[in-house]
């Protein structure tokens, strides 16, 4: 299945985004420009994957993926599955280059999302306006596109939260494996801290946190875990535990 729109003559209209086309396909053909193309297009993968080149890289464009092709690069993709189902806006416009570059949407960076139903909504009005031939559908359509560009910018940035915030519990977790295997010993804030491959400053700030305490008064409660522990199941002076821990 294979559908598109092109707008009518837009030939002397000054607006900061301008639809060229929109389309989707359930085949996508193979595409090959060697000398770029001359509108910018957002382009995504609703089934199946495919394989992009572009900026010298390589990159496999699965289900929920969602990219900017810039004006004037190079690229080509083909498809990696049976059935790739794609879909793809081309526009230009005054502010186009500007905003893609300021929303962080350019350099072919992958947007991914597990649902496409607020890019799939947009697509659709857009697709609904530019066939709709209305008098005022080219300052709709440039209203649309900007939503869209924000729209993905916004859930660029939650997954780089997600990310780093993923990032922060992996490197907390290796400086808790620190502190457990060596409480025992006199650690300093400096191997803790290289345990998690960040700064005594950053860890600090980190660890209080998610744990509201800090390192340190984690290490003491582990000291005094384990004395406990040993008051209670060995034999051990007082003070022979205290070297203990």
């Amino acid at each position: 299945m294979y559908a598109a729109e092109y707008p009518v003559d837009t030939s002397g209209a000054d607006l900061p985004f301008l639809a060229a086309g929109i389309g989707k396909s359930s085949a996508q053909r193979p595409i090959l420009r060697p000398n770029g193309f001359d509108l910018n297009m957002i382009f995504y993968t609703r089934h199946g994957s495919g394989t992009l080149h572009y900026l010298g890289k390589t990159i496999t464009l699965s289900e929920g993926d969602v990219i900017i092709l810039s004006k004037d690069i190079p690229y080509e993709y083909c498809s990696c599955s049976d059935e790739w189902h794609t879909s793809w806006i081309t526009f230009s416009g005054y502010a186009a280059e500007e905003t893609i570059s300021a929303l962080k949407l350019d350099g072919g960076r992958v947007i991914h999302y597990d649902s496409l139903e607020p890019v799939n909504d947009i697509f659709r009005r857009i697709f609904g306006i530019i066939r709709s031939h209305s008098k005022s559908w080219t300052y709709t359509a440039s209203s649309l596109i900007y939503t869209l560009l924000t729209e993905l910018s916004v859930h660029s940035c939650s997954d780089d939260n997600i990310s780093n915030e993923t990032s922060d519990i992996t490197r907390l977790k290796a400086a808790c494996t620190f502190i457990e295997q060596n409480f025992r010993s006199d650690i300093t804030l400096e191997e803790i801290a290289a345990a998690a491959e960040v700064t005594p400053e950053y860890f600090c700030k980190l660890f209080r946190r998610y744990n509201n305490m800090r390192p340190f008064e984690y290490v003491t409660k582990l000291r005094i875990s384990e004395a406990k522990f040993l008051l209670e199941t060995t034999d051990m002076p007082v003070s022979e535990i205290g070297e203990t821990v």
